[in-house]
């Protein structure tokens, strides 16, 4: 999942600040894993996680305060 992130962007960790975004399921759940990697291939890049409902995300990434979103797709 990270080499796909990372083939989008151009000087990958000279940015120092990634803004994530997820859904509450995802994000409390996958997320802390995701995150740790992270930090072990990127140690220099701080990560801010943003722990939402998916409406709200989309908002956020609409208005660019948010890099990446993990939303869940679907209603219940």
């Amino acid at each position: 999942m990270f080499d796909d992130m990372e083939k989008g962007m151009k000087d990958w960790d000279s940015f120092g600040i990634i803004r994530i975004g997820a859904s509450i399921t995802i994000g409390s759940q996958f997320l802390p894993y995701y995150v740790k990697a992270f930090y072990n291939r990127y140690p220099g890049t701080e990560v801010k996680v943003t722990i939402s409902p998916s409406e709200q995300l989309e908002q956020k990434i609409l208005n660019n305060e948010l890099d990446f979103l993990f939303p869940l797709f679907g209603k219940p």
